[in-house]
């Protein structure tokens, strides 16, 4: 159990730094059933120390790992576990060294075993008059003194507490914004498989198998959860694949029940079923369907040839780079001056020799909190690129500016095109930095709570711009939905002076750093020329609606702030 325990903690510290969620399911369920055993009534003091030094081993794992790829340089943080690591061996020796003075007093005979009792969870406790040998001593300093050393490095000489809370936002952004559904029943297929399961799990529970049905439990709610947010044909397909068999786990468990030695056949027969029905399924939003046919044929191919896929894929990555590759003249203009992308365009890097800095987010569109959203903003004003590649478009029916309002703002005000290199190359735009930003501080503003479906007029001053820091408060019954299905997104109808109708996706949860309303554009051109000073796509006045308002508070806050434009 503990090699286990060590082991899969070491697996989650690094996907803690890749795919978040990943790392979630593989370290929560072992955990949370450690945790089961360790409280259970009827656990022996041997089980429960177990359960308690796996506990640890797989906090341990997390963390080395962790701290070791967190660094820029893996060898760096490889330095830092082991001077951690060495200096919990030297104290552990000394603590071996100082167990024959130590094993004198009846202090360390009866109050340190008796502790440990305590800590084992009996419910009556009872002096141990046992001896404390000399290797339980050195072992329990050597685990409490590396421990300490690794949190130490983690909380105050590493980057991983900020990179964690970056991933959070990000887990918990992507369930709020991210959503993408069809009219076409898979909300209530989906619905229906985690319903089923679950009631599965608290049969079981009920069966007495709880220590094991809950842990799987959890498992299987991150996957509805990626399924019934993103509702592609990959999430929707990995949640067909799971719960099955996680079903099979449990059957393979179950006391009394002779079935379980066919639980490898019940998820054959299972997946077999699910394979037929997705096959014949359609996804309304892009015309195909579930094809696991063609994903395993692949998978088979690429066993069988992988020479071959290899050389195919290397080739198809050349034949994409090429299409990338910059003129000479736009390298020549950069040089080997800073540079960043926008809003998600980093193939580029990969096709031209640039002196890249990215953002901390550097997809514009996974900027989904205000968190997020400041921290690329701190990232680009405190150390301004030189040039950025700009790209007009978003995901989602998004507007490319809404992606991360503040970051764009900021860019707005201190970029304009470059004298260089005037037209768009390959859809992209080369800006430069400013010699002085072309926005002032903000004038008086102006506090307003606006209604869903209410038009709010903008005030039609061409030289000035208005940016709207718009505040969406969850109601009680959103935030359960937030946390345990998914919301509903909201969007904006703009009015254009010119007559003419928008809509776009808004990003609520980073909508209060203040997204630019007075100045939308609808196309390439027209950012264009906005960049160049030209005050264009006017908006005459904008209005919220969404699909499901009872998930929100009536009234939004909303303040205007309104900037003038110099030239």
């Amino acid at each position: 159990m503990r090699f286990w325990a060590i082991g899969l903690g070491g697996l989650a510290g690094f996907l803690s730094l890749t795919k978040f969620t990943l790392a979630v399911c593989t370290i929560g369920p072992l955990v949370l059933l450690l945790l089961l055993n360790f409280f259970k009534p009827t656990g022996s003091e041997p089980r429960n120390k177990t359960n308690f030094l796996a506990i640890t081993d797989a906090i341990i794992g997390i963390l080395t790992i962790s701290l070791i790829f967190s660094e820029p340089n893996p060898l760096h943080g490889l330095a830092k576990v082991l001077v951690c690591f060495l200096g919990a061996g030297l104290v552990g020796y000394i603590g071996w060294l100082s167990y024959p003075l130590l094993a004198r007093s009846n202090w360390f005979k009866i109050q340190i075993p008796s502790l440990i009792q305590k800590l084992m969870i009996k419910k009556e406790f009872k002096p141990i008059k046992a001896k404390f040998n000399r290797l339980g001593l050195s072992s329990y300093v050597f685990y409490i003194t590396y421990l300490t050393g690794l949190l130490v490095y983690v909380f105050i000489f590493s980057s991983l507490i900020p990179f964690l809370r970056g991933a959070l936002e990000i887990s918990s952004g992507y369930s709020s914004i991210m959503i993408s559904s069809t009219n076409n029943g898979l909300t209530e297929l989906i619905i229906s498989i985690f319903v089923l399961i679950a009631a599965y799990f608290i049969l079981l529970a009920v069966l007495g198998n709880s220590y094991l049905a809950l842990p799987l439990l959890l498992v299987l709610f991150v996957s509805f959860k990626h399924s019934v947010v993103r509702q592609d044909a990959g999430h929707i397909w990995s949640l067909a694949v799971i719960a099955p068999f996680l079903v099979a786990v449990c059957i393979a468990r179950v006391p009394r029940v002779r079935l379980k030695k066919f639980s490898c056949l019940f998820y054959g027969s299972t997946l077999v079923f699910f394979y037929l029905i997705s096959t014949f399924t359609p996804l309304p939003a892009n015309g195909n369907t579930l094809e696991p046919k063609a994903a395993i044929q692949n998978l088979l191919n690429i066993t069988v040839h992988l020479n071959r896929a290899k050389s195919d894929l290397q080739a198809a990555s050349m034949n994409y780079l090429a299409q990338e590759r910059l003129p000479a003249e736009v390298l020549e203009a950069i040089g080997n001056q800073s540079i960043d992308i926008f809003p998600d365009r980093t193939s580029l890097v990969a096709a031209n020799p640039l002196n890249w800095q990215p953002r901390p987010v550097f997809q514009s569109y996974a900027a989904y909190t205000t968190f997020l959203d400041n921290k690329n903003f701190e990232s680009l004003s405190q150390k301004p690129r030189d040039f950025i590649l700009y790209s007009f478009h978003s995901i989602d029916s998004r507007h490319p500016f809404f992606d991360e309002p503040k970051t764009f703002f900021y860019l707005f005000c201190n970029y304009q095109f470059s004298s260089k290199i005037p037209n768009q190359i390959q859809e992209v735009t080369l800006l430069k930095r400013r010699s002085h930003p072309i926005c002032a501080l903000p004038l008086e503003g102006q506090n307003l709570l606006v209604q869903m479906n209410t038009p709010q007029p903008v005030e039609l001053n061409n030289p000035l711009v208005n940016r709207a820091e718009i505040k969406f408060k969850y109601s009680w019954f959103g935030r359960l939905c937030k946390i345990f299905f998914r919301t509903a997104s909201i969007r904006m109808q703009v009015n254009y002076v010119d007559g003419t109708q928008s809509t776009y996706r808004v990003v609520q949860d980073n909508a209060q750093n203040g997204i630019l309303v007075s100045h939308l554009p609808r196309n390439k051109e027209e950012a264009s020329s906005l960049f160049q000073g030209k005050l264009t796509a006017q908006v005459k006045s904008f209005q919220f609606f969404t699909d499901n308002p009872w998930l929100y508070r009536g009234a939004i806050e909303v303040r205007l702030l309104p900037y003038r434009i110099s030239d």
